[in-house]
């Protein structure tokens, strides 16, 4: 079928569809930070630089409705190929203008589903906003349009939902967010983050889709391995531009590591596995004095023996304290410095160079 019978097809649908429709969806709960704001108001920022008319590519999708770009080889991006689901090795992917990555099709249902999707064939998606998009809204110009890139340098596949309006032709309220796919061989052949980015939310569903008001999340479509926003199919998935699970405005980044979504407890884009703090939040997995426990839940950060609350430099383990009150540092001497013996030592803390 040609796709202008194709989107038809589906328009003829969309007059009769209204509010008829309605989905079930998976709930996970899960830690979130919850951060304040204008649901209205910019958030993030998106990633640009990557040359086009505007600094997000040059790969474009065209200004129509339930339109997509792909197959997109990722082949240079991922030469050991993506694997999502155990078993599962991928190497195409498709930007749908509804706001989804798909893998082994396209797709063009305009009506979001939460996940695991079972209301069209199952197959691999990654949906940062699966709402209903048209690019129809807006007159020529840089804004009402999708744009895509491969970033060779990142190793990630970067799509930009800007400024995009929504169906049936409406520009008086408006999105824009990206999805960016990296990759992560680094760790294992195959393994991959995921990161959205929400820098203006303002709609949440279009006029054949009232009342289903988008979804975010990830399904690799054999019906165990998804994640799937708790505020999807709500009202709520507008504070997606003032929410994060990294504590970082609108940026939501999740991994997947052997075809699955890692186990993640504190939800900061480290596998529970890997974390040196698995059930705090650290991002950055600081361990001051490499002893495999993150300074964030480890009580003694430079190892000399003192308490962090107690210790006047929590990080320098020559630096601790006075217990006698000498005026020498009971570290200052110190034993073996970041080592595990400690290097507070009250009555040798210095020579008595003044003989008193």
């Amino acid at each position: 079928m040609h796709l202008f019978a194709l989107r038809m097809g589906r328009r003829n649908e969309r007059r009769t569809a209204r509010n008829s429709r309605r989905f079930g969806f998976a709930l996970v709960t899960f830690m979130m930070l919850w951060l304040a704001a204008s649901s209205a108001s910019a958030q993030a920022t998106l990633l640009d630089g990557f040359g086009g008319a505007i600094g997000f590519g040059a790969g474009e999708l065209d200004d129509a409705d339930d339109v997509f770009a792909g197959p997109i080889n990722l082949g240079t991006l991922f030469p050991n190929d993506i694997q999502y689901g155990p078993g599962d090795w991928l190497n195409q992917v498709w930007i749908n203008d509804n706001g989804n990555f798909t893998f082994n099709n396209n797709l063009v249902q305009w009506y979001p589903s939460a996940a695991p999707v079972t209301t069209i064939a199952a197959f691999p998606m990654i949906a940062p906003w699966w709402v209903d998009v048209d690019l129809r809204a807006a007159s020529p110009g840089p804004d009402d349009t999708i744009y895509y890139h491969q970033d060779l340098v990142g190793g990630r596949l970067i799509a930009t939902w800007y400024e995009v309006g929504y169906y049936d032709s409406h520009a008086d309220l408006r999105n824009s967010f990206q999805g960016i796919i990296t990759n992560r061989d680094d760790i294992n052949a195959g393994d991959f983050d995921v990161e959205y980015r929400y820098n203006l939310c303002e709609f949440t569903d279009g006029d054949a889709s009232v009342g289903l008001h988008g979804s975010m999340g990830m399904d690799s479509g054999n019906g165990t391995d998804y994640w799937d926003h708790p505020d999807s199919m709500t009202p709520a998935i507008i504070n997606l531009c003032t929410t994060s699970n990294i504590g970082d405005v609108g940026v939501w980044r999740f991994s997947i590591r052997n075809g699955s979504h890692c186990p993640d407890a504190d939800f900061d884009t480290v596998c529970d596995g890997e974390d040196n703090c698995p059930a705090d939040w650290n991002p950055a997995q600081t361990d001051t004095d490499g002893d495999l426990l993150g300074d964030v839940c480890d009580p003694d950060d430079d190892n000399d023996g003192v308490l962090d609350p107690v210790d006047v430099d929590s990080v320098d383990p020559y630096l601790c304290q006075d217990l006698d009150a000498d005026g020498c540092d009971d570290c200052a001497v110190g034993t073996d410095g970041f080592g595990p013996l400690p290097d507070f030592d009250p009555f040798d803390d210095g020579a008595d160079t003044d003989g008193d």
